[in-house]
């Protein structure tokens, strides 16, 4: 949980306010990878901005472009 809390920090400073929602959540590094944009608007609530920003650094994240710290 901590990581993914890191990763959302490292994606934008911003979103940082964002965090607690995915701590609440129980999002781990194992979840991050499962998760869908109707999860992260509809079941957690995020605004469309990040939503997007997410998603997309997610897809990356998936095909193993990048790695979770």
């Amino acid at each position: 949980v901590d990581d993914v809390q890191n990763w959302l920090i490292n994606l934008d400073q911003k979103f940082c306010d964002l965090t607690h929602i995915f701590r609440q959540q129980e999002i781990d590094g194992q979840a991050l990878l499962l998760l869908q944009e109707d999860h992260l608007a509809h079941q957690m609530g995020l605004k469309l901005g990040p939503v997007l920003k997410i998603s997309a650094a997610l897809k990356m994240l998936q095909a193993g472009s990048i790695v979770l710290l």
